[in-house]
């Protein structure tokens, strides 16, 4: 961690003297999930938050929808369910609408798991299914996502000898 760290905060020193907007983003935006590892979660909902907001008046979708994925995962841990479920909802809309199916998958099972958590089962069943279709073979992330988002659903069923399973 302390490697990544010293990595981190040059990173965002060089997007700074850079100039870039979009350098300073990323590199913001990498930083922040860092904080959230190390479990600096205020710091990094700040990070993200900052994100979002040059990235919407930037106008970058696949910053705005990078934000709203980590500030929904955030609001997850905080167990702030409906706050989770909104962030992703607008997250998967707006990749939807951009055709993005490189990380459609990762946001439909991320949004299956809050909906499972909040009881909402049969469409946290289907965006789990819809997930694992979209995920790619050569997409190991997504196809674990997937297979623990219908872990999620099985669970919410009450189908524990599938959930533990899966």
């Amino acid at each position: 961690l302390a490697e990544a760290e010293l990595l981190l905060t040059r990173a965002l020193v060089l997007a700074g003297q850079s100039g870039s907007v979009r350098a300073r983003v990323g590199a913001t935006r990498s930083y922040g999930w860092f904080l959230a590892v190390k479990g600096e979660i205020d710091a990094a909902e700040t990070l993200f938050e900052e994100v979002r907001a040059t990235s919407v008046e930037l106008g970058v979708e696949p910053s705005i929808t990078a934000a709203l994925a980590k500030l929904g995962w955030i609001a997850r841990l905080r167990g702030e369910h409906k706050k989770a479920e909104k962030l992703l909802r607008e997250a998967l809309r707006m990749t939807s609408v951009r055709g993005d199916r490189g990380i459609l998958p990762d946001l439909q099972y991320e949004l299956a798991i809050i909906l499972a958590d909040a009881g909402k089962v049969e469409e946290a069943e289907r965006l789990a299914r819809e997930a694992k279709a979209n995920t790619l073979p050569s997409d190991h992330g997504s196809a674990v996502g997937s297979v623990l988002a219908l872990g999620a659903v099985r669970a919410a069923q009450e189908r524990d000898d599938e959930a533990e399973e899966l």
